[in-house]
């Protein structure tokens, strides 16, 4: 039997498995091409020159040192990833310019990373102090941040008026950090204990062990926040600010007053939330073992449940999909089918009714020409009226079986009642049409579709339904339009929804569909047939 610390061991090696292959599988893709909104920033915000050339470099090596030591503004995580306030800003440059900025380079000081930036091994360091000996070789950029340097202590001790004020205070100060620096420089007289990180500082406050720790607001307050020391304050300001700032190599001096553009283009919000990010942090607390096991024995039994769910529903969704694709393709045939019977229909009606009239009234036009009596000529001029009355009636009927006028003349309701006249005259059926709004204002796509699906249910009935009464209601429902077709016929045959070839009902739900809407159908034997489409508005 597995034993819980074997089973967590296991799947933590899974997950680093997987984290790793990942990131292998990121390394291995190509160069991406810059995006249409980089293109456009750059057109924007830099010179002609400077587009040039940051289309020559599109990968950007950047470089680092490694380690946790200068959290939160940039340190490796566990897996050697580029973290921390930094990396929000690179990845921020890195979509306005369009580049790629690859970190991968580790360095264990700044001593090395200084080094790699000077023979070119690296192009870019983004958390790199500046010295007078460094200005020589590597560029600097104006400063990206700016973090106050403060004396910090305990919540009961007095207020300092500065740094000049301190006589007999215990001070510490990190060993060759920023504050070394200018202590050393611009106030010698102030006696310091050495510390060898901000947490050994902030923790000999809490202890008692120093009563003044000189350092940087930002850091200081994130690391008191993630150790959850709450009793101390801010004693005293100083005049001087530790800056962060972006160097790059000689060679790649363009890329810092590029960058700089694109920092200035970074909003005062973005700044604030990626400060919010990495500075103000919950605090911390540690979990028991036992507790992490079993949460990681509910999530993966939780996502292998997911994983089963998903793929039932991908098999379910892509047989619908199969099935889906099969009726459209037979009613895409169907309709081109239709398509051609109603163009034969319509040439068949142009050559025996039209083209008939136009012969002979080509024909009697040319024996009038002949005729010499007057009672002729009166005659055959009235029997040529008639000829073009005639084919004035079958060129309407022609256009009003492609598309009835009155629709747009005026509106649905109309066409509608047209329709249930029309369909009453011909088949002697009784149709009434009811409507609560006589003008129903629609998009003339949604005019057509609710037009066309009433002209092909009264088809179907006239065909099928051997019914006596048929009643049409238009209506609202809140906000959808209602359109129910009814019938007190003998009813649809069983099976009907599953029918191959009923291609007319496919075709009405196809419309509705298409406008958002549906159409569902009720039949009973020997009660008739309700045809009901919901159109949102």
């Amino acid at each position: 039997m597995i034993k819980p610390a074997q089973l967590f061991l296991l799947l933590s090696l899974l997950f680093v498995s997987i984290f790793v292959c990942c990131n292998n599988c990121q390394a291995s893709q190509p160069v991406k091409e810059t995006s249409d909104t980089a293109k456009q920033w750059r057109k924007n915000w830099l010179t002609a020159e400077e587009q040039r050339w940051l289309s020559q470099h599109k990968v950007i090596i950047h470089g680092m040192v490694g380690g946790k030591i200068h959290k939160p503004f940039e340190y490796t995580d566990d897996y050697g990833q580029h973290q921390g306030l930094t990396s929000d800003y690179l990845k921020i440059i890195s979509e306005k310019l369009g580049i790629e900025i690859r970190s991968s380079q580790r360095y264990p000081k700044f001593m090395a990373l200084a080094n790699a930036l000077r023979s070119g091994q690296i192009d870019f360091a983004s958390y790199l102090p500046k010295t007078t000996n460094l200005q020589k070789d590597v560029n600097f950029s104006k400063a990206i941040i700016k973090m106050p340097v403060v004396l910090l202590g305990r919540q009961n001790t007095a207020i300092i008026q500065g740094l000049d004020s301190l006589q007999n205070e215990r001070v510490a100060v990190q060993y060759g950090s920023f504050a070394h620096a200018f202590l050393a420089k611009n106030h010698p007289h102030v006696e310091v204990t050495f510390i060898e990180s901000t947490v050994e500082g902030l923790q000999a406050l809490d202890n008692h062990e120093a009563d003044v720790f000189i350092h940087n607001i930002f850091s200081a307050e994130y690391h008191q926040r993630k150790l959850g020391i709450t009793g101390l304050k801010v004693l005293a300001t100083t005049p001087y600010d530790y800056e962060i700032m972006f160097a790059s190599s000689k060679n790649m001096a363009p890329l810092i007053p590029i960058i700089e553009k694109a920092i200035t283009d970074i909003s005062e919000r973005e700044k604030r939330l990626i400060f919010d990010k990495w500075i103000n942090i919950q605090i911390e607390k540690k979990l028991d073992i036992k507790l992490v096991i079993q949460s990681l024995l509910a999530v993966t039994i939780l996502v292998t449940l997911i994983i089963c769910l998903f793929t039932y529903w991908n098999r379910q969704l892509a047989e619908k999909v199969v099935e889906r694709t099969a009726e459209l393709r037979n009613l895409a045939r169907h309709m081109q089918q239709v398509r051609e019977e109603e163009k034969a229909k319509l040439a068949r009606e142009i050559h025996d009714e039209l083209g008939h009239t136009l012969t002979a009234l080509s024909i009697g036009i040319r024996r009038l020409r002949s005729c010499k009596d007057e009672q002729q000529r009166i005659a055959k001029s009235k029997e040529l009226s008639q000829l073009v009355k005639s084919a004035s009636q079958t060129s309407k009927q022609i256009m009003t079986d492609l598309r009835p006028s009155i629709l747009e003349d005026l509106g649905l309701v109309a066409a509608i009642e047209w329709l249930a006249h029309e369909f009453k005259s011909r088949h002697e059926v009784n149709c009434h049409v009811t409507a609560h709004e006589t003008q129903i204002e629609l998009g003339e796509e949604a005019s057509i579709a609710l037009f066309r699906i009433t002209q092909e249910s009264l088809t179907n009935i006239a065909k099928h339904a051997k019914a006596s009464q048929v009643e049409i209601i238009l209506t609202f429902q809140g906000k959808e339009l209602l359109l129910l077709i009814s019938d007190n016929g003998q009813g649809l045959k069983l099976g009907w929804s599953t029918k191959e070839g009923s291609y007319g009902l496919q075709g009405m739900r196809e419309r509705a569909l298409a406008l958002g809407g549906e159409l569902t159908v009720d039949s009973k034997k020997n009660q008739g047939v309700q045809l009901l489409v919901r159109i949102p508005l």
